[in-house]
């Protein structure tokens, strides 16, 4: 019904909000990115940085990085 409604799963849905809130905190803070990961329910760096590019098209550093510099 969820895949129906939304027209993705509940996994790809998920990792959308836990991404958008990763996004959030590495714009917004100095949190190491080890912190990030585990704040937003990732429990393996090498998983959170695959479905961060995969979502975001940036690795998270690479994403610290570019929206650091449009400040």
């Amino acid at each position: 019904m969820f895949k129906r409604a939304m027209n993705k799963t509940i996994v790809e849905y998920l990792n959308e909000v836990r991404i958008a809130h990763a996004c959030r905190l590495l714009a917004e803070t100095d949190e190491s990115i080890t912190d990030i990961f585990l704040k937003c329910g990732f429990n393996y760096s090498s998983y959170f940085a695959k479905v961060f590019k995969s979502i975001t098209g940036q690795t998270p550093t690479g994403y610290r990085k570019s929206v650091r510099k449009k400040k």
